[in-house]
């Protein structure tokens, strides 16, 4: 199973989300899931994900109407890729991952990060949620009615500790002896309260006598924040942000005694037996979390902005005191040791949640909740949410130009044509995948049909790609790997059928046919997966597409035979000197379908028309190359067409007395 990520990295590349993907990636090595990651924001990349062994993109949107050619990317990224489910694990990054849900009919899920319950948040069909607090507020809010909410409140790894990193800052700082108190995260606004009272509770414990330090450790976002902490700094208060120790800053909390946390620090601390406190809004100084209160702080993902809840009480006396009590005992500290880890191992470690990730994941279908409202707004928040000045940089009404646009493509340019497409497989019972159409018309598009081709597909959707800008493929019930091997940027659509009634290629053709009149394209060229064009031919191949004066051309087949230099001309009629004339060339029409009472062996004509001429454009089949494959197909016609009703016989197959001649010679001697 292979799952796309999408996660946001906005001005530093830092952030608790960016831990949380990292770890649970980790979590998941050897398990079966296949990780791509696809970074989106307008800062510099991130180098928390560095570590992690699979395929990273990284798309950076700077100014807002750069975010088309972004979405574009990201198409090309999931086409390639092909991921089964998508996952968005930021809000920034949501617009991104229900745009590619959409326009790829994939299976969804987003891991709200935390914190504060939003104003808004889109309809989505899958949703994890990290808090009980946030768990609860989904579950009974009306618009989310039809969301299914999972909680999974584990999603840090265990620590290992940077010990060299450590050494280095604790002689950096010259700490006093005492406890130290460590308090880990980004330094901003939000934070500025749980900071001071860190300093408020670290100068309490100096005053009534026992010794004790801060160290405040995170990456500077808002310098007055900052500036201020500097001006509180002390022999006993230390403020760290070099660049040295803000990147995984977590490995560094051996430097502690004491860990003040929120989310993530909180439980990365909890994995090495600290001592744990949080700060919630409404109390004077941080809290000792004990067995008491686990339960109530843990709720609320111990975030230090939470309100007082009703009926939600902290004795901040006889939590100031327990304290007191556990840092002049050193046999209680290590029972609370013994509390911390345990806590870590029930509750915390992203490693004990592996199967049920998994189980999640592999049960998503895709289930489109989200309105054009839901889309237009997430869409704005992106775009204004990554860079606080874009709005200003290009203005209100040409932001709304960027975001009308990108819907209109969303909803209106392919929406009906991918309904029609789905509905259309539907009816037939067939697998289809569809890929984005990328251009609003395909100059040329392959229709190509395919039956246990894993020698010859990769090859063939090279050359195709290298010939049409387009491709839909139709697997007709292959056994082999032809469906895993059949990836290319140019595949549209790749349809897929069981074959339970034998090889029906008017079925088939007439099937890619009706697919073909949901694409938008000029031209379309019917080509086997063992026919290739003649690169000599490519010229020709365009010029025939500029003829006003013809909706079909015939093109000419040779059956390369014994290796790839010699063409068999000796072949019955129609065949002439080795070439077969067939229409294989042809104009898209409204309606399009090939009349005929066989099932193989007929005239490739989409529809009837005297507007048919030949060109210089020669199709290699490589399908009578050797001899075991000629073997096959002759037995396969003895089964299928026993009676000789498509063609008079098959033994021109499996004859040993054949003419040959170079393909050069076939090629000069081609006579329109």
């Amino acid at each position: 199973m292979k799952i796309m990520y999408f996660i946001s990295s906005v001005v530093h590349g830092q952030g608790g989300h960016l831990y949380s993907l990292r770890d649970l990636v980790k979590g998941l090595d050897g398990s079966g899931v296949e990780p791509v990651i696809v970074v989106v924001g307008d800062g510099k990349p991130t180098r928390v994900l560095d570590g992690l062994a699979c395929r990273k993109y990284f798309l950076f949107v700077r100014r807002a109407d750069e975010t088309e050619s972004v979405l574009e990317k990201l198409e090309s990224i999931a086409r390639f890729e092909r991921p089964d489910v998508i996952h968005s694990c930021s809000n920034t990054a949501l617009f991104h991952a229900m745009y590619l849900s959409k326009i790829y009919r994939i299976p969804h899920i987003h891991t709200h990060p935390g914190g504060t319950n939003p104003e808004f948040l889109p309809k989505i069909p899958y949703l994890i949620t990290y808090s009980e607090e946030n768990r609860k507020f989904f579950a009974s809010h009306p618009k989310h009615r039809e969301m299914e909410i999972f909680y999974l409140p584990s999603r840090v790894a265990r620590i290992v500790p940077d010990l060299a990193r450590t050494e280095k800052l604790k002689k950096g700082l010259k700490l006093p002896i005492g406890h130290v108190f460590l308090r880990v995260t980004r330094i901003c606004g939000m934070y500025r309260e749980s900071f001071l009272k860190s300093i408020a509770l670290v100068r309490k414990l100096n005053e009534d006598g026992l010794r004790a330090n801060l160290v405040i450790l995170g990456i500077n976002e808002d310098q007055s924040v900052y500036e201020e902490l500097k001006s509180h700094e002390s022999a006993s208060i230390r403020v760290v942000a070099e660049d040295e120790y803000i990147h995984d800053a977590d490995d560094l909390m051996e430097i502690a005694d004491c860990v003040i946390g929120a989310g993530n620090s909180f439980m990365a601390a909890a994995s090495l037996g600290k001592i744990l406190l949080t700060s919630p809004s409404f109390t004077r100084y941080p809290v000792l979390v004990d067995s008491g209160n686990f339960d109530q702080f843990f709720a609320y993902n111990f975030r230090c902005t939470f309100p007082r809840p009703p009926g939600f009480e902290v004795d901040e006396d006889e939590r100031y005191a327990a304290l007191k009590e556990l840092l002049q005992d050193e046999c209680a500290r290590k029972a609370y040791r013994e509390f911390s880890l345990e806590l870590f191992e029930k509750h915390f470690d992203v490693s004990r949640i592996g199967d049920e990730y998994q189980r999640i994941c592999r049960r998503l279908t895709y289930r489109p909740l989200a309105g054009v409202s839901d889309y237009y707004r997430r869409l704005r928040y992106t775009l204004v949410g990554m860079n606080s000045h874009v709005a200003d940089k290009i203005g209100s009404l040409r932001l709304n130009l960027v975001v009308f646009k990108i819907l209109f493509r969303m909803f209106f340019l392919g929406a009906r044509r991918t309904d029609k497409i789905v509905e259309l497989a539907a009816a037939h019972h067939l697998e289809t995948r569809e890929f984005r159409m990328k251009k609003k018309t395909y100059d040329l598009v392959v229709l190509a049909q395919a039956h246990n081709e894993e020698r010859f597909i990769t090859r063939f959707l090279a050359e195709a790609g290298a010939v049409a800008d387009g491709i839909v493929l139709f697997d007709d019930g292959s056994t082999d790997r032809t469906g895993e091997l059949a990836v290319h940027e140019k595949l549209i659509l790749k349809i897929r059928k069981g074959r339970n009634d034998g090889f029906n290629d008017l079925a088939n053709r007439n099937l890619l046919l009706s697919f073909a009149e949901l694409i938008p394209a000029r031209w379309f060229i019917f080509l086997d997966v063992d026919e290739i064009i003649d690169e000599r031919c490519r010229t020709e191949l365009k010029k025939a597409m500029e003829r006003t004066d013809a909706d079909v051309i015939e093109t000419g087949i040779v059956h390369l035979w014994g290796d790839e230099t010699h063409v068999r001309v000796d072949l019955p009629p129609p065949s002439v000197g080795g070439v077969l004339w067939r229409p294989r060339l042809f104009r898209k029409k409204e309606q399009m379908r090939i009349l005929s009472s066989q099932r193989y062996h007929f005239k490739l004509l989409p529809y009837q028309t005297n507007r048919v001429v030949r060109e210089r454009i020669m199709v290699r089949h490589y399908g009578n190359i050797d001899r075991e494959r000629r073997t096959m197909r002759y037995e396969r016609y003895q089964r299928e067409d026993a009676n000789r009703i498509s063609q008079p016989g098959y033994e021109h197959l499996i004859t040993e007395n054949v003419v040959l001649k170079p393909i050069e010679d076939v090629y000069n001697g081609i006579d329109l």
